[in-house]
C-alpha cells in the first residue's frame, strides 16, 4: 500500500511542479526519472502499450526468434540463409521474417536426436 501511494504523491509532485512552470525534463531531474516518464505522469491517461505478446505474434522478426532460440541475431539470419529455417523478406532493407509455425517445426526436428 505504501508503494501505491508513494507513486501517486510523484505524481502529485510532478504535477504541481509542471503547473510552477518547470519543464519535463528538470521535473525528471527532480524525481530522479526520464523526461519522456514526467511527460506521462503529467499527463491524465498515460500512453498504453502497443507490445503484442510473444505467444501471440505468428510472424516473427530476427530478434524474435533468436530469443525464442536463445542463440544471437547472427545464428538465426546465418541459419535463414542457409535455408535451415525459411524465411520471407518484408522491407527494402532486406529484413527477414520468419513463421511462427515454422519455428515450431524447427525447434521440433533439433529436439530429435541425430542419426549416426
Amino acid at each position: 500500500m505504501e508503494d501505491i501511494d508513494r507513486k501517486v504523491n510523484r505524481k502529485e509532485e510532478a504535477k504541481r511542479l509542471r503547473a510552477a512552470g518547470l519543464a519535463y525534463a528538470e521535473i525528471g531531474d527532480i524525481l530522479g526519472i526520464t523526461r519522456q516518464a514526467a511527460w506521462e505522469m503529467v499527463r491524465r491517461h498515460p500512453r498504453k502499450s502497443r507490445m503484442v505478446p510473444l505467444a501471440l505474434k505468428t510472424i516473427l522478426r530476427t530478434g524474435d526468434v533468436a530469443g525464442i532460440l536463445q542463440v544471437g541475431r547472427a545464428a538465426v539470419r546465418h541459419w535463414a540463409d542457409q535455408g535451415l529455417i525459411p524465411y520471407f523478406i518484408t522491407s527494402t532493407r532486406g529484413d527477414r521474417s520468419f513463421n511462427r509455425g515454422d519455428i515450431d517445426r524447427f525447434l521440433k526436428e533439433a529436439e530429435r536426436p541425430v542419426r549416426k
